[in-house]
């Protein structure tokens, strides 16, 4: 899941960079969708895990999966126990 969120900012990013210099409507309509909260363009969707969801409540269901996979401690050998240490003894001090 985290690459799939990886994946849609690194491609809004090359949308919008592209957009900014060849299609001045496109960019600014991207843009206010951003402003006005709006998250997802929901007429073209979002790919999760190759899957392409359209609808709110889809989109909204896979980035709640998303962080949720994020924040569950990993057994992966990449997992940093260290930072995880940090991290808690920042939440318990709060």
């Amino acid at each position: 899941m985290r690459r799939c969120g990886e994946q849609f900012m690194t491609e809004l990013d090359h949308k919008l960079e592209y957009d900014s210099v060849h299609d001045s409507v496109s960019f600014c309509r991207t843009v206010n969708l951003r402003k006005r909260g709006s998250g997802a363009d929901i007429e073209g969707g979002i790919n999760f895990d190759g899957n392409m969801y359209r609808s709110r409540e889809e989109i909204t269901v896979q980035w709640a999966k998303y962080f949720k996979d994020l924040y569950t401690p990993s057994s992966s050998p990449d997992f940093d126990s260290h930072w995880e240490y940090v991290v808690r003894q920042e939440v318990e001090q709060t």
